[in-house]
């Protein structure tokens, strides 16, 4: 809960960098000074879409409360 409230309160301030993979495709991170604080777990074929995911997640994070009402998701895309 500690890293998930130090988030929310440094997160309007932090940068989205687009950064290229090993196979030619892009992730978004969320970055303070020379810290990741976000990474993204999808990759994107395109740059724009990964800075624009990158955008919406920096986004939905500042707009969050209180953080006991968080849950974490994970969507298995083996099978897809």
């Amino acid at each position: 809960m500690v890293s998930l409230k130090e988030l929310i309160r440094v997160v309007d301030a932090a940068s989205i960098l687009t950064v290229r993979t090993g196979q030619g495709l892009w992730r978004w991170q969320l970055r303070a000074g020379s810290a990741d604080l976000a990474v993204s777990g999808r990759q994107y074929q395109r740059r724009i879409r990964a800075s624009d995911a990158g955008s919406a997640f920096q986004d939905l994070a500042g707009k969050v409360q209180d953080v006991a009402d968080l849950r974490a998701v994970s969507f298995d895309r083996t099978g897809t």
